[in-house]
């Protein structure tokens, strides 16, 4: 068994993928010794493996079970050759011969050097998101009032042409009235040149109808994400279920999660978001409210369900046409606490499958599926890990969507029956 190989070591960056770092040594393993700066650290277990991060850094780095022993060895070593209490415990409890256990220490050193572990210098800390502190009173000039994840927006527009489109794309998220509001948003000219403010200041300019109601749309999604409180940013869907526990369908683009989630919304079970899912620091998960955003490719599929689908009006978005459709039920006002991870894949002309996943494979699937993660502390990777691992997690691959359905249904009768709708 190779000890420390990509088998027994994995990086894992925030909103990227997982990271495969340069097995070259540009250094000897011995110039990294004494550059680790333990107080920069975090540490917490999951399942059998072990989560490291930096303190305010936006990146984790999972060891399972046999390189978190060679971790916590490196940790302990008093030898000025940091290498040599490794190699020699590759020589005894791995029975590599002692030019293989060099060679892997070694490699695994610089590993962690490349990986950002060991560093040559101090840490720069990320500063987070931030809310700006609320308005006093919300100003007579507002045309109307959004609600997301418990904050409230307001907006202003110059134009009528704009006004009503975008009233119809956020018809879900309207509420009538706030005292105090968490920023406002100005849109500026005519469709066919406009600009946007944010809290006074310029935030984007363009031209097109479609393209300032998408730009408005996803700088309201931004900024309800971009709080301080946040745990994380799930890219996923998310589904209300009987008991007021959320499930959280969480895959990257093009998986069907949103065709899933809208079919699971047209079934009675309300709509948290299609895309985008925060998260509090108490592992709570928030609702957007935000219009379904559909793809060409779903339409057919979904208009059994959904017969207004082809009514609505179809918008360019980032180059594809896209039809907005509003959620069904009530929209959830309230933080939920999660009761399931599910990771939904299409496959067409496969079987249906469905597989049970550690918290490590959760978590690496949440994370190569681009979630966010941002100002890393020792209290968020701590609620990080223990929010992974409370709730089953399931892996589910499935040719359509009425097997996509099935199997969802089966995995929610398999929690306590006050959670079934």
């Amino acid at each position: 068994m190779d000890a420390t190989g990509d088998d027994d070591f994995d990086v894992v960056e925030t909103g990227i993928s997982k990271f495969n770092g340069n097995r070259s040594n540009p250094r000897c393993a011995t110039s990294l010794g004494r550059v680790l700066n333990f107080d920069m650290l975090l540490e917490t277990p999951l399942g059998s493996s072990h989560l490291l991060a930096q303190l305010g850094g936006d990146r984790l780095f999972m060891l399972n079970a046999s390189a978190a022993e060679l971790w916590y060895c490196f940790q302990m070593s008093t030898d000025a050759q940091v290498e040599r209490p490794l190699v020699q415990k590759l020589m005894v409890e791995y029975g590599l011969s002692e030019a293989d256990a060099n060679e892997q220490v070694t490699s695994m050193l610089t590993h962690w050097h490349q990986s950002g572990l060991l560093h040559d210098g101090s840490l720069n800390s990320v500063s987070d998101w931030v809310i700006l502190p609320p308005f006093l009173e919300t100003p007579v000039s507002i045309t109307f009032i959004v609600q997301m994840a418990g904050l409230d927006f307001g907006m202003w527009i110059d134009d009528q042409q704009l006004t009503e489109p975008l009233r119809v794309l956020l018809s879900s998220m309207l509420r009538d009235g706030s005292p105090r509001l968490a920023h406002q948003l100005a849109l500026t000219g005519f469709a066919s040149q406009w600009q946007l403010y944010v809290n006074g200041e310029l935030s984007s300019t363009g031209q097109g109808l479609d393209n300032a109601l998408t730009c408005v749309l996803h700088t309201l999604i931004d900024l309800a994400c971009q709080a301080e409180d946040r745990l994380l940013v799930v890219h996923g869907a998310g589904v209300k279920l009987a008991d007021d526990r959320g499930l959280l369908l969480i895959a990257p683009g093009g998986s069907g999660k949103t065709t899933l989630a809208t079919a699971l919304n047209a079934q009675g079970f309300s709509l948290l978001s299609d895309d985008v899912v925060p998260v509090t620091l108490e592992g709570k998960l928030l609702g957007l409210g935000t219009p379904i955003c559909l793809k060409s490719g779903s339409w057919e599929v979904l208009a059994k369900l959904r017969p207004d689908i082809m009514s609505t009006s179809k918008m360019a978005r980032f180059d594809q046409s896209v039809r907005y459709l509003p959620p069904l039920g009530q929209p959830c006002t309230e933080p939920l606490a999660l009761g399931m991870l599910i990771f939904p894949r299409y496959q067409p002309d496969s079987l249906p499958q469905c597989n049970a996943l550690s918290p490590e494979v959760a978590l690496q699937h949440i994370i190569e599926a681009e979630a966010v993660l941002r100002n890393l502390s020792q209290v968020k990777l701590d609620a990080l890990a223990t929010w992974v691992s409370s709730v089953p997690a399931y892996a589910i691959s499935y040719p359509d969507l009425n097997s996509a359905l099935k199997l969802v249904r089966l995995l929610i009768d398999k929690l306590p029956s006050s959670a079934k709708p």
